[in-house]
């Protein structure tokens, strides 16, 4: 519908749709999402993405990965978010 609707998305259509599968299959039905629920930040790939940009110069200061995010804010027991993986895995 959304191609009919903007006939030059069809040009895209097959990348952008292997992007959204694989979007999903790896981030929101992550091993962290199943583990942790929907919206949990695994500080590794944090602190990998600081590493490499931090390597190629693009802070002007010091950023310290453990002080930019934080999971304290998400509730976890909220069945929601706990159970995201299971409602969205059928």
């Amino acid at each position: 519908m959304l191609v009919d609707q903007q006939p030059e998305l069809g040009e895209v259509r097959e990348n952008q749709l292997e992007k959204w599968r694989l979007m999903q299959s790896e981030y929101m039905r992550s091993e962290t999402v199943r583990e942790r629920g929907w919206g949990w930040s695994d500080p590794e790939p944090w602190n990998e993405t600081h590493e490499t940009l931090a390597a190629g110069g693009f802070f002007e200061d010091d950023v310290d990965p453990e002080e930019v995010w934080t999971n304290d804010y998400l509730d976890a027991e909220y069945e929601y978010i706990a159970e995201y993986a299971d409602r969205v895995s059928g």
